[in-house]
């Protein structure tokens, strides 16, 4: 009975730890890390949203292409957010902005010649934004786990930000 006992001690107080150190894996972001993870969520929403679109709507192989390439990379670059988000205790945005809604809606109503370049025109402007957004984080974001998402995030948003000059000759 009393090895019972102890054994019981023993899980109760792992279980008070392991519930404390849940509490204690709880991060307060700075202002502008949680500003930052603010606008990489809208921003990744954003993209999947008007890449989904693209791959239907878009006349140019190459466009498509790239929508699908967008739908996955920022798909999964999402992902990784949320499970960030999750495990650190930081609040993410469900849902796109007003201004992000705009230009989803905007690029639903286009057609033809016009949708691709309007989608071509949306990818480069968003990503030489997010390019430089994610640069300054990886250098200067106050948590250590949202400065590696930054880094470890920015080489393929480099990347899709050349693919997306490409596509709109520029």
């Amino acid at each position: 009975m009393n090895a019972r006992k102890t054994q019981l001690k023993i899980a109760l107080a792992c279980a008070i730890a392991f519930a404390a150190a849940g509490v204690a894996s709880a991060t307060q972001l700075s202002e502008k890390d949680a500003a930052f993870v603010g606008k990489a969520a809208i921003g990744g929403m954003a993209e999947v949203e008007q890449s989904k679109t693209a791959k239907i709507r878009a006349g140019d192989p190459k466009i498509k292409a790239f929508a699908a390439t967008m739908v996955t990379d920022h798909g999964n670059a999402n992902t990784t957010l949320k499970g960030l988000a999750k495990d650190n205790g930081w609040s993410l945005p469900t849902s796109l902005d007003a201004d992000a809604k705009a230009k989803v809606s905007d690029l639903s109503e286009k057609q033809g010649m016009d949708f691709d370049r309007s989608y071509a025109s949306n990818m480069q402007k968003d990503h030489d934004a997010t390019v430089a957004l994610f640069k300054d984080f990886a250098q200067n974001a106050d948590d250590a786990a949202l400065r590696k998402f930054a880094t470890d995030t920015l080489p393929t948003i480099e990347h899709h930000q050349k693919m997306a000059h490409e596509l709109s000759g520029g």
